[in-house]
């Protein structure tokens, strides 16, 4: 495995299909993320390299997960717009979680977009960090605004909606924006589908019905050759199986700060980074 693949995760390459996860801060520094290279992700330089790959694939269904809270306009609209580029192929996007900010602008690059029920979305307006004299100041002070009609202008494309509607649901609670439900996604046109992850309970009930003995008494032991009331498992095992193959649970309540970038992993960061720890180790 190449660094660029430890950066944005690609795999499943066969039958015309290709998967990529997007999870991280958007266009940080990789030095500024995890320590380990296999955890640091999302820049626009690593997910470029990936292009080339696809099309020589000839990859004809491209479905990309995204599970982060922002980071750089510049790289989103950079990714989206490489996504966008891809000739002959149906771009499928997935968001999981807290999808903030700019990781919402990579989510409309899919012809198919879709949320899961568990979905927070945020779209705010752009923020930046500014030092110098008056003039610098004012600069600065028009380039967000117009980062903020281009964004608005991309929600409004995808949405069917006007960027005025936009604009005013960027501009809520003085320019942070507003979290918004799946279905509050769906009906605001920046996604196609709410997808239910109640599945997941019903596959880990299949599995554990796979598992388990059908023999209510135990199975038959071929030392002894007598049947020995025996349990594939301790009774505790199973719930704690179970809880593994579902999400880790998060607050709601807990809004998680895009422009921070600190040594200090709040309950949900460290939710994300153990969920993204455990999706890589079970992916083939």
């Amino acid at each position: 495995m190449n660094q660029n693949e430890n950066i944005i995760k690609m795999y499943h390459r066969t039958a015309g299909m290709v998967v990529i996860d997007i999870e991280g801060v958007i266009g940080t520094p990789e030095t500024w993320q995890f320590p380990s290279e296999d955890e640091r992700v999302a820049t626009y330089e690593r997910f470029r390299t990936l292009l080339g790959e696809i099309r020589e694939l000839r990859a004809n269904h491209v479905r990309v997960n995204i599970r982060s809270r922002g980071g750089s306009v510049e790289d989103a609209l950079l990714i989206y717009e490489a996504l966008r580029s891809l000739e002959n192929a149906t771009i499928e996007t997935i968001c999981h979680g807290y999808v903030a900010s700019a990781a919402t602008i990579i989510a409309q690059a899919g012809d198919v977009r879709k949320v899961t029920s568990d979905t927070l979305y945020l779209v705010h307006q752009a923020t930046m960090s500014v030092d110098g004299n008056a003039g610098e100041i004012e600069q600065a002070s028009r380039l967000l605004s117009k980062t903020d009609e281009r964004i608005a202008a991309l929600y409004a494309s995808r949405s069917g909606k006007s960027s005025e509607e936009f604009n005013s649901l960027m501009q809520m609670n003085a320019g942070a924006g507003e979290w918004l439900t799946p279905q509050e996604v769906l009906a605001a046109g920046l996604a196609d589908e709410v997808v239910d992850i109640s599945y997941l309970t019903r596959m880990g009930k299949k599995i554990r019905d796979w598992i388990l003995p059908r023999n209510p008494r135990g199975f038959y032991s071929r030392s002894s050759q007598e049947w020995d009331v025996q349990n594939a498992a301790p009774a505790v095992e199973m719930p704690d199986a179970q809880a593994k193959a579902l999400p880790t649970p998060t607050l709601a309540k807990e809004d998680p700060a895009v422009e921070l970038l600190t040594n200090t992993f709040s309950a949900n960061q460290m939710a994300y980074s153990q969920d993204i720890e455990a999706f890589r180790s079970t992916v083939v």
